[in-house]
């Protein structure tokens, strides 16, 4: 029905057919309409509950939308004549279509009650929600990837004007990311398949959905080779890669605050805890994400929430990197970076903490002795948002 550029309001005519028995009645022998409520555009796609008000309502039946330029008839749901001066009743026009059209009412023999003109809107553009998975490991299918959100438009509501909402994913080096098997199984509903590359580096992703300007995003993170290594080696998964992900703003509060890689961060909170608030598995006594332990100045409740634990491992982070950078200045940054992470683990300090030969940098550091070679291993996994 026209060209499309909604969501912007459209000044249309939208054409309403009302049929009505003949009016008996004397004092009904000029039927008419006097306005159409609300005054906002009637938005496309959605239900718009609307009020007629006029005279000589009488015995109403049918009221409809009639797009002049294409013949369109769209009937209202809803219908009540409240009384002889009021109508009220539900018009949903088709989504994507803003051509103009009027708002005419017309009797049960066809004569013309009255129009009255009024504006219509396009359907707004799609959004997303929500993207599960949102991390996706290169090389690797994900069959059933969720997309929520709104004003997605199925193939089977689709038109020659209005079809069904693409999908499309971007990575963040410009290649596109194979997709198949998209199915738009309501307004708010999307899944599709998913196969990343096996040989995408870490990167964000970008999610589309409609066609811009008309368009809604989202990103999800893929991630690369070097990552699956690092998840394999440190025995951890891509769902706790997710959950950090999904709290990197708190991570990233916490490590600007006190001048550390927000990535060292999140790296931390996957190798403790699998970024899981739980209290640690066994006889240990550590706590939350970060395994905090409790003694003065962090409580039980403290460890367990999470922007005081991301700041209270993000300082303890900060003031063992400078200490070991003070202690040890012949290391290079690599070196001091794995110790930092070492750190975390066993303390700055010998005999038990960093020696300060690059070679025993992870030596003492539990479970395995190579606690900081996997959390920096782990921090490829994070490409910031």
């Amino acid at each position: 029905m026209g060209a499309i550029g909604w969501p912007l309001p459209y000044a249309a005519t939208l054409l309403l057919l009302i049929s009505a028995t003949f009016c008996h009645a004397q004092d009904c022998e000029s039927p008419h309409i006097d306005s159409v409520s609300p005054a906002t555009p009637l938005v496309a796609g959605n239900s718009n509950d609307i009020t007629i008000t006029g005279s000589c309502f009488v015995d109403i039946w049918q009221v409809s939308v009639f797009n002049q330029a294409s013949g369109m008839y769209v009937e209202a749901t809803n219908i009540k004549v409240v009384n002889q001066a009021e109508i009220t009743a539900t018009i949903t026009p088709p989504a994507c279509e803003p051509t103009e059209s009027d708002l005419l009412v017309v009797a049960n023999d066809f004569e013309q009650i009255g129009l009255f003109p009024v504006q219509i809107a396009g359907s707004p553009a799609p959004t997303i929600t929500d993207v599960k998975p949102r991390t996706w490991l290169a090389g690797k299918t994900y069959d059933n990837v969720v997309l929520k959100g709104t004003g997605f438009i199925a193939r089977g509501k689709a038109t020659a004007n209005c079809p069904a909402t693409p999908v499309n994913i971007i990575a963040a080096d410009g290649n596109v990311v194979p997709i198949s098997n998209v199915h738009v199984a309501s307004k708010t509903k999307i899944t599709l398949t998913v196969t990343p590359p096996d040989d995408d580096p870490t990167e964000t992703a970008t999610v589309t959905v409609g066609t811009a300007p008309n368009s809604g995003t989202a990103t999800a993170q893929i991630l690369g080779e070097t990552c699956r290594n690092a998840l394999d080696t440190a025995n951890k998964d891509e769902a706790a890669i997710t959950r950090a992900m999904n709290a990197w703003s708190v991570l990233q509060s916490a490590a600007g605050a006190h001048d550390i890689d927000p990535a060292l961060l999140a790296a931390i909170g996957v190798y403790e805890s699998q970024f899981v608030n739980k209290p640690e598995i066994g006889k240990g006594t550590g706590m939350g994400v970060f395994q905090l332990t409790n003694q003065p100045g962090v409580t039980a409740a403290q460890a367990h929430d999470l922007p005081f634990a991301a700041d209270y491992a993000a300082n303890m982070l900060s003031d063992n990197e400078s200490i070991l950078s003070n202690e040890f200045p012949a290391f290079t940054p690599d070196q001091l970076l794995q110790a930092t992470a070492a750190s975390y683990n066993i303390g700055p300090y010998p005999p038990h903490g960093i020696s300060g030969n690059p070679n025993t940098i992870d030596v003492g550091t539990k479970p395995d002795g190579h606690y900081g070679r996997d959390v920096v291993g782990l921090m490829s996994c994070f490409q910031q948002p």
